[in-house]
């Protein structure tokens, strides 16, 4: 397995349109973002409607970017680009996964208000392979 990193971004801004089609714009500004850093290789990405809680508790439904990449720089560089993809999309912060070679994981919560929410969760977290197969198995 490949070192690499999937995050989940969500596309619903609180207070802001939130229309198919401005959803899909941010879900495009991301991975155009994604892709721009030079950092980030093999970008793959799929839009999932995801539940979570918010910091304060209460049950939110959103549609999430779901991506993997390849890395090609450290996580310190990684992550300075992810708390950027955050800023520029106006979201709090994004929940990342890095994946070690050895299939390892480790999860944070990355953004200018990271600090306002949990501590990353894997219960919540959408990985990519399982959306992708679940794609492929409603496809077939």
């Amino acid at each position: 397995m490949d070192s690499h990193v999937e995050m989940n971004i969500g596309l619903t801004v609180a207070g802001g349109p939130n229309s198919d089609s401005d959803i899909l714009a941010r879900g495009c500004l991301a991975v155009r973002l994604l892709a721009q850093s030079l950092m980030l290789a093999r970008v793959n990405t799929r839009i999932e409607r995801v539940s979570y809680s918010d910091p304060g508790g209460a049950l939110v439904t959103e549609s999430t970017l779901v991506v993997r990449a390849a890395m090609r720089a450290s996580r310190p560089m990684i992550r300075d680009i992810i708390h950027e993809v955050a800023r520029r999309l106006a979201q709090d912060c994004i929940a990342v996964l890095f994946v070690a070679d050895d299939g390892d994981t480790s999860g944070e919560m990355i953004g200018p208000r990271a600090d306002k929410w949990p501590a990353f969760n894997p219960d919540y977290f959408v990985r990519f392979e399982a959306v992708a197969d679940a794609t492929e198995r409603r496809a077939a």
